[in-house]
């Protein structure tokens, strides 16, 4: 029987992949980040992006950025600042993704990423002001897995 998955197990991590697992993990805050690492060609999201090309379509990716971006704007929202908001929609993007693994839609290394970077330790949140800061930079990070996932799959179709 064929499986109607897209994306079935990955055998090998890239090594590349791993240390900036590792690096996020590391970092005490998002804001602590530094940028050009981030966001330069051949960065961080760069090779995040590279390594995750095939085990995620561009429409998931969007998805869960999209979801992210929702808890972003509760953080700005003009009436009511809602930090309980962006903190749940930060929160759900891990079970979303593991959701995601177990129906087969994304890969294991899009998981991996989901799940350290939405660590909630990542993200001062019981200061609204570094919360905010935190997760922009969060936030720039995906923005840009996103801007080089679809640069891959671009170049790909040439």
């Amino acid at each position: 029987m064929v499986s109607k998955h897209k994306y079935s197990e990955n055998k090998g991590k890239n090594k590349e992949f791993l240390e900036i697992l590792k690096k996020i993990e590391k970092v005490d805050h998002w804001s602590e980040y530094d940028i050009y690492e981030l966001a330069k060609m051949d960065g961080d999201a760069y090779k995040i992006a590279y390594t995750i090309k095939k085990g995620v379509e561009t429409t998931q990716l969007r998805k869960f950025y999209n979801e992210a971006l929702k808890g972003y704007y509760a953080l700005f929202h003009p009436s009511r600042r809602d930090d309980i908001a962006a903190r749940t929609a930060l929160a759900m993007l891990s079970p979303r993704a593991h959701y995601a693994r177990q129906r087969k839609t994304i890969s294991q290394e899009f998981l991996d990423f989901i799940k350290k970077s939405t660590d909630l330790s990542k993200f001062r949140v019981n200061n609204i002001e570094e919360f905010k800061k935190d997760y922009e930079r969060f936030l720039q990070f995906f923005e840009a897995v996103v801007g080089y996932h679809k640069f891959f799959s671009k170049s790909e179709e040439r």
